[in-house]
């Protein structure tokens, strides 16, 4: 029976996303909850690094806007994930590296690397993980340059805020704490956090991810096996879960 997912990360991935979940026979809806603002940081003056590092798609991407980037995009390139890598393959990084999966696993591919003493992150201003402290037994100097930041939205849009109102949307897709924070967030102005929580699922990638949903008492929540987007779209058809 087809489902009708609603999509909240952010955008082009929220397009991709649905692109994906009406291959497999559902209906998707669009409302990114976080939209990325990149920001124009200086790469840091007289300094010399062995490798290049980010935990999201928008870390690369902004790394890529910067002045100096391609001298930055010959350095040995590690991603927390392969859509990461795949992004900074396209934006001209020729030797990338994925840890495919969470930042414990960026950290533990770049401590057993070997060779590398002085690390360039290029991270976002809200992070949920601390990469520098992560590597600080490696002996890994980081440095870490916010290259974007991402604004939450104020509103769902109508026809959105009408289908979660009317009880049409089956499943709520949830990429990330921050998220998950601002959908409350935006369904508590609108009046309709109390209904949603009650009757539809939320799947969220991770435990994190899931915990602005659990405080908020949604009675319905699936955490994904793995933090990757193709996993999450796996468990739209598992029932219901403990949250």
């Amino acid at each position: 029976m087809p489902l009708t997912v609603l999509v909240t990360r952010p955008e082009p991935e929220a397009s991709l996303t649905a692109a994906d979940i009406e291959r497999r026979g559902h209906v998707a809806l669009l409302a990114p909850m976080l939209t990325p603002r990149f920001l124009e940081p200086a790469p840091p003056a007289g300094r010399t690094f062995d490798a290049v590092a980010a935990t999201s798609q928008n870390g690369v991407r902004g790394l890529a806007r910067l002045d100096g980037a391609e001298r930055l995009q010959r350095l040995p390139f590690y991603a927390v994930g392969d859509a990461t890598a795949r992004e900074a393959r396209c934006l001209g990084f020729t030797d990338v590296r994925s840890a495919g999966g969470a930042l414990d696993d960026l950290a533990d591919l770049l401590a057993s690397a070997g060779g590398i003493r002085s690390l360039l992150y290029a991270a976002g201003v809200d992070r949920a993980g601390d990469l520098a402290a992560a590597l600080d037994a490696a002996g890994i100097a980081v440095t870490t340059l916010e290259v974007y930041r991402m604004d939450a939205s104020a509103r769902l849009p109508d026809e959105v805020a009408t289908s979660l109102a009317g009880g049409s949307v089956d499943r709520i897709l949830i990429y990330s704490e921050r998220t998950a924070a601002a959908l409350v967030a935006v369904l508590r102005e609108a009046g309709l956090l109390d209904g949603v929580a009650a009757r539809i699922s939320a799947h969220a990638i991770s435990a994190r991810a899931a915990e602005p949903l659990v405080r908020a008492g949604f009675a319905s929540i699936v955490v994904s096996d793995v933090p990757r987007s193709d996993a999450l779209l796996l468990t739209l058809d598992r029932g219901q879960l403990d949250s």
